[in-house]
């Protein structure tokens, strides 16, 4: 396995300096093996530089009465828009799944967005009209994409649509039922904030000693003594525990108005999908968190340094920091409460 890893990096990086490396679809960089792998979660290294543009005028101040916010209360631990594709869609795909209706799930992977390239969308669009997948298999210029393959597999069985949906790798597969997973638990993180604020709750769910383990705070001292940060919600599956209090009636309501209930993650499909559960943080609180304001005049100005920038070790110089005065009507810090 390692002398595969290291003849793709070998072979990667040659094409990248070989050619001219902007032209490159991937870049390397600062890799190194190591004796445990990387695992779905395992995001304690992720550092993210987050530019916004075109703010309204604030002040040094403001800016860091919002930081200092941030740092002590945390954020709600929604699943972002990562989780649900560009289409916004996958959480659906992954309900029609749960719900064994494979015709719905391949006719819906299979019909173009705005998102899809032209080439796809003219291949997607012409199995629609003529219900042939083979004709529109042909018109794809890359026949191993997701839709090529269930097209492939459809081409063979016409009709055997959970077949053309297996077609597709586990984790593709898997990524629609664990899309629907974590809508399920945003709705139920919105609901439970908007009736509870971020109060600990008796018959909440807090980690156990055990990696995976959970266990129930019920004791008033212990709700006391629990900080919110320390709260999870599982996201719906066949080997997860619910809280003892009003959010599992939360998530049976979010689902019955999906049409689906707990029984829908249990039995076969459960393990085929790999929708076991998991539990995440309600709240998250940042660390290593910095935030400046940046002036700039031209809309396409390069205001902080990039990947390559670091990984080619180009010399960049940031914008001064701005210094505007509060204007009237803004919060103080301690406006704020900090």
């Amino acid at each position: 396995m390692c002398c595969f890893l290291i003849i793709v990096v070998n072979s990667i990086l040659r094409k990248c300096y070989k050619e001219d490396i902007f032209k490159c679809t991937y870049v390397m960089g600062d890799f190194e093996f190591s004796k445990s792998e990387v695992k779905l979660g395992d995001l304690g290294g992720n550092q993210f530089s987050v530019l916004l543009r075109d703010c309204e005028a604030t002040s040094t101040e403001n800016l860091e009465c919002i930081k200092k916010l941030l740092l002590r209360n945390g954020f709600l631990n929604y699943f972002g828009l990562q989780r649900f594709g560009n289409n916004l869609d996958t959480h659906e795909i992954g309900k029609l799944i749960l719900q064994k209706d494979y015709q719905a799930v391949v006719e819906r992977i299979l019909t173009p967005n705005e998102h899809t390239k032209r080439n796809v969308a003219d291949s997607l669009n012409k199995y629609k009209t003529s219900g042939d997948p083979t004709a529109a298999l042909d018109m794809l210029s890359y026949k191993n994409s997701l839709e090529g393959l269930i097209l492939k597999s459809l081409s063979k069985d016409p009709t055997n649509f959970k077949g053309a949906l297996k077609s597709l790798h586990y984790k593709q597969q898997t990524l629609y039922t664990h899309a629907y997973q974590s809508y399920v638990w945003n709705r139920v993180v919105s609901r439970r904030v908007k009736e509870h604020g971020t109060s600990v709750l008796s018959g909440d769910l807090v980690r156990g000693e055990k990696e995976g383990e959970v266990r129930y705070i019920i004791q008033e001292v212990d709700v006391r003594n629990t900080d919110i940060t320390e709260v999870v919600l599982p996201l719906p599956g066949y080997d997860v525990l619910f809280p003892d209090n009003c959010c599992k009636q939360y998530f049976e309501e979010v689902l019955q108005g999906d049409g689906m209930s707990l029984d829908h993650f249990k039995g076969s499909l459960g393990k085929e999908f790999n929708v076991s559960g998991a539990y995440r943080n309600i709240i998250f609180k940042p660390s290593e968190f910095e935030a400046d304001i940046l002036k700039y005049k031209e809309e396409d100005e390069k205001l902080v340094a990039t990947d390559m920038d670091r990984i080619l070790e180009r010399k960049f110089e940031r914008v001064q920091e701005g210094h505007a005065q509060a204007e009237p009507g803004q919060a103080s810090c301690e406006e704020c409460e900090v």
